[in-house]
């Protein structure tokens, strides 16, 4: 959508229509319905000719898209000061690209410490698998207090485990603070 409007405002387009046009575009296409609903309404508060940037203030509140906080700015600086705007949509499109260039290359990069949870989760069930496979009902294997215990101890250990895995990939793909 940002990508239609930004070239439209350039060509001597309204920023009201371009938005208004964009907006309802993209709305067709968007399976969210809450975003299609908020989509909808910045082009009908755009096409009434409304301050649009609350309406991309409330977009990025509800769907956490960080280039829509951008854009609120935009707008807020070009309805107060009378600035233009198509720079600052042409910068936040750019910022929206390379945020889903980030996600992609993070799942490629965390894939094999993921894979490796799913692994070392299964394991102990396919231990109980190759017991029963050579006679050893799993009945019988967990059989008496130790062997309880040992259930027990391993499913905390699991679960310990795979918390840990997921807090070091969060850790490891959080966006760095500017201080």
């Amino acid at each position: 959508m940002l990508e239609g409007i930004a070239p439209a405002i350039a060509a001597g387009v309204a920023p009201a229509t371009a938005v208004s046009t964009s907006a309802l575009l993209a709305a067709g296409s968007i399976e969210d319905g809450s975003l299609r609903d908020g989509l909808r309404r910045l082009a009908h508060e755009a096409a009434a000719g409304a301050q649009l940037a609350p309406i991309w203030a409330d977009l990025h509140r509800v769907h956490a898209l960080p280039a829509l906080a951008s854009i609120a700015r935009a707008w807020a600086l070009s309805e107060q000061l009378g600035c233009g705007v198509a720079d600052s949509l042409a910068t936040a499109s750019a910022m929206m690209r390379e945020q889903v260039d980030r996600d992609r290359r993070v799942d490629v990069v965390t894939a094999g410490p993921r894979a490796t949870m799913q692994l070392l989760t299964l394991l102990p069930l396919a231990g109980v698998g190759i017991a029963a496979l050579i006679g050893v009902s799993p009945w019988r294997l967990y059989a008496g207090s130790l062997g309880i215990a040992v259930l027990v101890l391993g499913g905390l250990l699991i679960l310990a485990g795979r918390r840990l895995v997921r807090r070091m990939i969060r850790r490891a793909c959080a966006s760095a603070e500017i201080v």
